[in-house]
C-alpha cells in the first residue's frame, strides 16, 4: 500500500531495521528527512520500501532486496515525478 509518512513513522520503522542505531534516529529526524516528503509502500504492518524528496530532488529511496522486481521502486518515483509536475511542469519530463 503506498501513502505518505511522517517523520516519526518513518524513523520508528528504519530503526526496527537497525535496533540500537541512536545515531540513525538522530539522523533520519533532525538532519536528512525534515525539508522531504516522504511517501512509503507497505506490506501490512512492514515497510518495504520509501522515498524521501523535495524541490525537484530526490534525496533517498529504498526498497528491500527481498521485494525488489515489483515495480515499488518505479511507483515510489512516479509519487515524486507527479509532485514535482505540480509545483514545476518542466522538472518531471
Amino acid at each position: 500500500m503506498l501513502r505518505p509518512l511522517s517523520i516519526v513513522r518513518l524513523s520508528t520503522k528504519l530503526c526496527q531495521l537497525w535496533p540500537g542505531s541512536t545515531l540513525q534516529r538522530r539522523t533520519v529526524g533532525e538532519r536528512i528527512f525534515p525539508a522531504c516528503q516522504l511517501w512509503g509502500w507497505s506490506s501490512g504492518q512492514e515497510l518495504v520500501g520509501f522515498i524521501a524528496f523535495r524541490d525537484a530532488w530526490i534525496d533517498q529511496l529504498y526498497v528491500l532486496p527481498t521485494w525488489q522486481g515489483r515495480q515499488i521502486g518505479l511507483t515510489l518515483l512516479n509519487v515524486a515525478k507527479d509532485r514535482f509536475a505540480q509545483n514545476e511542469p518542466s522538472l518531471a519530463q
